[in-house]
């Protein structure tokens, strides 16, 4: 088994890493918890047919002649960085359009072939676990600077740094390869090279079939959850299977709404039937959404209101009114565990709060909260000029609406246009 000194260092990075955390006591703790949910019927028993599925594929390549003892190494290597954490990505696979077509692109882009040239010839090995810690550190710092627009400048020396890593490391290769061409078993690199690309084409059908039955299981375990006990759900489930055609994503689209109606039939006709109600309701929403959407975008810059004296421009409002909400949601919290209403609140949240709920990344929300900290408002101008607020001068779940063409001159109580949520809304206001 050949192991080059790029992959000791990752070994010897690895080892580091799990010293010190079976070095913090929290960490030791949590050890047998984590054993037992490994080695639990869930994950040990597929994970085991895996690694069954994988050696069966290898002694097929050695039956073929294309595989030998000195390709150990990239195999494991390829387990643990393809089969192994695409293991781990079920959950992810059975939800994401076209994971597994970009899994098989992955495998052949121009990038694994430059990752692999690069990786022919490592530096010593004292060099490579400095350089992959030095990748370690500026990719942790970078990833934390990428938190907040305050880090920014810091963020781009730290990229520059790692691009200056990746120039040093495929200088150093580039002259490896140069210097020692007549000396290269081109045949042995290939295979090499070919090997992960084999091995994911073999890995895929497997992944697929897992993906789908945790997909199916998943969706008998919900349909059960909602079953009158003791009652069969063979029906329904092999209904759900049959009219899904074994496809990941047509058992991933099938919304929550239709399996409970369709756990709740008792024939195998009630049970299509509610499957074909679902389909539709589904695309009825989808296309009021789309309706939604277009009708956004040809009422922008519009001026005047509709039937019900509501605006035609309306950009922004549904992402201002969930980010208002939110925040409410927050000072709630707040008020609920300190006894009054936080001044910080948004500094604290940051600007990943806001842009999470769909707003752009320089939205500005205005917050004030009384001293005594037992009141407070905020409002934002859309991008339409129209001003959303709200607050609250009571305790949770107190909460004050609002909406118009101007800010308003006060918080709740001192401006009559706020609206206590209690009281249903005007045909005319947006919440």
């Amino acid at each position: 088994m050949e192991v080059n000194n790029r992959e000791w260092a990752l070994a010897i990075w690895l080892a580091a890493f799990l010293m010190l955390f079976l070095l913090v006591p929290a960490s030791r703790r949590s050890v047998p918890g984590l054993l037992r949910i490994f080695f639990g019927h869930r994950i040990f028993v597929p994970f085991l047919i895996m690694v069954i599925y994988t050696g069966g594929v290898i002694a097929v390549l050695i039956g073929m002649g294309v595989w030998e003892a000195k390709l150990i190494t990239p195999t494991i290597v390829w387990f643990l960085t393809i089969a192994l954490i695409n293991f781990m990505r079920v959950p992810r696979a059975m939800k994401e359009p076209r994971y597994f077509r970009k899994l098989a692109v992955s495998a052949v882009t121009v990038p694994v072939a430059v990752q692999f040239v690069v990786d022919m010839y490592p530096f010593s090995l004292i060099s490579e676990i400095l350089l992959q810690g030095g990748f370690l550190l500026f990719s942790a710092v970078a990833a934390f600077a990428a938190t907040g627009q305050q880090y920014a400048a810091a963020r781009r020396i730290l990229n520059v740094l790692i691009g200056l890593l990746v120039v040093v490391v495929v200088i150093h290769s580039a002259h490896e390869i140069t210097a020692q061409w007549s000396r290269i078993d081109f045949g042995g690199e290939a295979k090499k090279f070919l090997l992960p690309i084999g091995l994911t084409a073999a890995f895929l059908p497997f992944l697929y079939g897992l993906t789908l039955y945790a997909a199916y299981e998943s969706a008998a375990s919900h349909m059960k959850a909602v079953r009158p006990p003791k009652t069969p759900l063979a029906r329904p489930v092999i209904t759900l299977l049959a009219r899904t055609a074994f496809s990941v994503e047509k058992i991933a689209a099938v919304t929550p709404r239709t399996r409970m109606v369709m756990a709740e039939t008792s024939s195998w006709r009630a049970a299509s039937a509610a499957f074909d109600a679902g389909r539709v309701h589904e695309i009825t929403r989808r296309q009021e959404l789309a309706d939604k959407q277009q009708r956004l975008l040809d009422n922008a810059g519009v001026a005047g209101t509709d039937g019900n004296c509501k605006r035609l421009d309306q950009r922004e409002f549904e992402q201002t009114i969930r980010a208002l909400s939110y925040l409410h949601f927050c000072q709630a919290g707040n008020y609920r565990n300190l006894g009054r209403y936080r001044a910080d609140l948004i500094d604290a949240l940051g600007p990943e709060a806001l842009a999470s709920r769909g707003l752009p990344n320089e939205a500005a929300i205005t917050m004030h909260v009384a001293k005594d900290g037992q009141g407070w408002w905020a409002w934002r101008r859309t991008v339409t000029g129209w001003v959303f607020a709200i607050g609250a001068i009571e305790a949770p779940n107190d909460r004050w609406e609002f909406d118009g063409p101007k800010v308003p001159a006060g918080g709740p109580g001192s401006d009559p246009s706020w609206r206590h949520f209690m009281v249903p809304p005007e045909p005319h206001e947006h919440w």
